[in-house]
């Protein structure tokens, strides 16, 4: 059943962002307070998270923001937040924004295997976790937006990167195959492919490019750095009522970098 626009316009939509008040995250859910209410899961940064609610509600006073420190780890943490998010929604999200996870470069030869298996959990297994914890509120809804941050390292690949890899090219067949069990439900799934996006971890890769002459920079096509806005707004363009005819869809936001040719 389709909403008329004016009705639309009208209500806010509940959007639950996991990771967010990270610097991507943060952005996606202040761009998303404009027309939704929020719940966000953080890890333990209380900083991060004062500083991310004081930003939404001095630009959207009449958004309903909500934070929860709640680290995920497994399946029994996904149950607890998910009891959590229905004691302040009972209906549950209507969408749902996974943007978490640590990257750790290192040879496969030289990691320990727990190593892979965090990143693999962090970056594939809780995700699908996730969706399979609220996507069946969606479904009785008739309605969900469902949008994961992925990376350009599914295609892309980095020495260093090996379980880093797999699971963002997994996450990707995630979402094609979910987006097609519950499209006909007014549910859409999409990722997002980020390329290299400016921050505190990626300071520091500026820092060693630059002691041996390199600038970062020239290895994209279009001149500069990713920001965290450019992943937002991509976010709640797929997030908007209106984009219910784009499922499935891995949309690249990398400004050229996976293309090829760096000059480097």
């Amino acid at each position: 059943r389709r909403i008329h626009r004016k009705q639309r316009e009208a209500m806010r939509r509940r959007a639950l962002v996991i990771g967010g008040t990270g610097s991507i995250g943060s952005e996606i859910a202040l761009s998303l307070a404009a027309t939704a209410d929020l719940i966000l899961v953080y890890r333990k940064n209380q900083v991060a998270a004062d500083d991310t609610l004081a930003r939404i509600q001095t630009a959207y006073p009449q958004a309903s923001v909500t934070a929860f420190a709640h680290p995920l780890s497994d399946q029994e943490s996904v149950h607890h937040l998910q009891a959590l998010v229905q004691s302040k929604w009972p209906n549950g999200p209507e969408i749902l924004v996974c943007c978490f996870g640590d990257v750790d470069n290192a040879l496969l030869m030289t990691e320990e295997p727990s190593a892979s298996t965090k990143i693999l959990t962090e970056h594939l297994l809780l995700k699908l976790q996730l969706c399979h914890s609220f996507v069946d509120s969606m479904y009785r809804s008739r309605f969900g937006r469902i949008v994961c941050i992925g990376s350009i390292s599914s295609q892309y690949v980095k020495r260093g990167q090996v379980a880093y890899s797999a699971a963002a090219a997994g996450l990707e067949g995630m979402t094609k195959a979910l987006a097609l069990e519950v499209a006909g439900r007014g549910i859409t799934v999409n990722l997002i492919r980020a390329g290299l996006v400016s921050g505190a971890s990626l300071s520091a890769h500026q820092q060693v490019l630059a002691q041996s002459g390199r600038d970062l920079k020239k290895l994209i096509p279009v001149g500069r750095l990713g920001e965290a806005s450019d992943i937002a707004r991509t976010t709640t363009f797929l997030c908007a009522d209106d984009a219910d005819f784009i499922t499935g869809t891995i949309v690249t936001v990398d400004g050229g970098r996976s293309l090829g040719d760096s000059h480097l």
